[in-house]
């Protein structure tokens, strides 16, 4: 009977702790820090920066609405996609109308990750996203409001 009750124990902490990991994998956090520092230029003042990164192609909601309306909700001057905004497994229908949505909220500027490049088509992927408004920064800087400028860098593995 006590091993029975052992067996019982361990399969439910097994199930609890598989379920915490799903919800932190996929559920939509959000963390709003404030940066102060004198070595900051004056032009970070006030600054609002979204920064969105390894959503591995996640989608939360109908046309990503629950992430759009917690990224309008920051009211941010500049959204950052710094990688893994998709992966080999995502259906890529998903990105368009994120996409669309993120840069009618501020300008939206996108460094590939790891994963990106395991996704047949990268380049024809990369061409779409700069028809929906996506600044793709791979290599080259990206002034913003003529306050500072911003560098991408490509995968190093590419």
């Amino acid at each position: 009977m006590r091993r029975r009750k052992t067996a019982v124990l361990l399969v439910l902490t097994a199930l609890l702790a598989a379920g915490f990991l799903l919800w932190g994998n996929c559920s939509l956090q959000t963390t709003e820090t404030a940066l102060v520092s004198p070595a900051l230029p004056p032009a970070f003042d006030g600054l609002r920066i979204v920064e969105l990164a390894d959503l591995h192609g996640r989608v939360f909601g109908r046309g990503s609405r629950r992430l759009l309306a917690a990224v309008r909700r920051a009211e941010p001057d500049l959204i950052c996609i710094d990688g893994d905004l998709f992966d080999e497994h995502t259906d890529l229908a998903m990105l368009p109308p994120l996409l669309r949505g993120l840069c009618a909220i501020a300008p939206v500027y996108y460094v590939t990750g790891n994963h990106e490049w395991r996704v047949p088509g990268l380049r024809g992927i990369l061409a779409q996203m700069r028809a929906c408004g996506v600044t793709v920064l791979q290599d080259e800087p990206a002034v913003i409001d003529d306050r500072f400028t911003i560098l991408g860098r490509k995968d190093a593995s590419q």
